[in-house]
């Protein structure tokens, strides 16, 4: 229905046409088509000797001449034998995400080895790393991701992969492997200049404290530890500890679970440059004629107990409820004058 197509850019889920249904398709629908850009996923059904020769399969369906010679339209296969699917995709890739498994093969119908303009496009990616010894040279680069997903361990393989983080300005991270991650993490944010968001999933209370004191990032200003691995809240002390450090002193906004409501005043009392602070907290007296309504405003209650006439606190406000738990978060608007 759409004869005077001339740009199409499509990601089809795990939904799969190869190259000569594709051709078909094409010819008799979309004859005025000059750009065509599109990913797909399939799922590996193979044992790992016949991935390849499946990739092979799948690749030879866009050799045909209408694919390289008139429309010069080019594709790239990538599987992982932990990943358990094939990406498959055109090139130059088109897309602003891309997903990464560490180790990964990749082929494509292209006729150099290289094209260094292939991935310009991507500026979140999401790294999955696995312990292995396997090193597939990989021609995958991406210069100009500004949000990064990963998991630790990160290795040398990782800075082949993305060799600059000069753009970067959000890092999300959690640990496969506790060893050398806070070595990992220091390397990782000294290549990162405009780092300005750190949110860590799955690390131990001890560990991010370890983080807090021990790396310098000027840039860094939100925070996020809302998913601690052993499901600790923080307390008094830990958030004392919290504002006064290094991180934590620049901190502009800041999410996190606490334990009781006490918490909030150590936060916002010693924490200057606090402008946002997204906090969870199950210290709350409910109200027995509301299922989502605490029975007191936690403003006015921050407020009264703030010995400090020069903060000023507002908020946008929501509950969240958890199975038979009811978790109250609270997102505070703070000014200090």
């Amino acid at each position: 229905m759409m004869p005077h197509l001339r740009d199409l850019t499509l990601d089809t889920g795990s939904i799969f046409i190869d190259g000569n249904i594709w051709e078909k398709i094409i010819i008799k629908y979309l004859p005025k088509l000059k750009y065509f850009q599109w990913k797909t996923q399939i799922q590996i059904n193979a044992g790992y000797h016949d991935q390849e020769k499946n990739v092979d399969v799948l690749l030879n369906s866009f050799r045909r001449a209408f694919w390289l010679v008139e429309h010069q339209w080019f594709v790239q296969c990538d599987w992982s034998p932990m990943r358990g699917s094939y990406y498959l995709y055109s090139i130059p890739y088109s897309f602003d995400n891309f997903c990464f498994y560490f180790p990964t093969y990749s082929k494509s119908t292209y006729p150099l080895s290289y094209n260094p303009l292939s991935y310009h496009s991507v500026r979140t990616l999401n790294y999955n790393s696995t312990p292995s010894n396997c090193l597939p040279p990989s021609h995958i680069q991406f210069c100009n991701i500004q949000h990064l997903v990963i998991m630790f361990l990160v290795n040398d393989y990782f800075y082949t992969v993305v060799p600059t983080l000069d753009q970067l300005i959000s890092l999300n991270v959690s640990l496969n492997n506790k060893q050398n991650s806070l070595h990992q993490m220091k390397l990782l944010l000294n290549r990162a200049p405009r780092l300005s968001s750190i949110k860590v999933r799955e690390w131990p209370l001890t560990m991010i404290e370890e983080l807090l004191f021990g790396m310098k990032c000027s840039s860094i200003s939100e925070l996020d530890f809302s998913s601690i691995i052993d499901g600790t809240y923080y307390n008094n002390e830990q958030c004392i500890r919290l504002s006064r450090s290094t991180l934590g002193a620049q901190c502009k906004m800041l999410v996190i679970n606490v334990n009781s409501l006490t918490c909030l005043l150590d936060l916002v009392t010693n924490m200057k440059n606090l402008q946002v602070l997204n906090i969870r907290f199950k210290d709350v007296k409910w109200n027995t004629s509301s299922k989502t309504e605490p029975e007191f405003d936690v403003v006015g209650w921050l407020q009264e107990h703030l010995q400090s006439t020069s903060i000023t606190i507002t908020s946008m406000r929501r509950v969240v409820l958890s199975g038979t738990d009811r978790w109250y978060n609270t997102y505070l608007l703070i000014q200090h004058s």
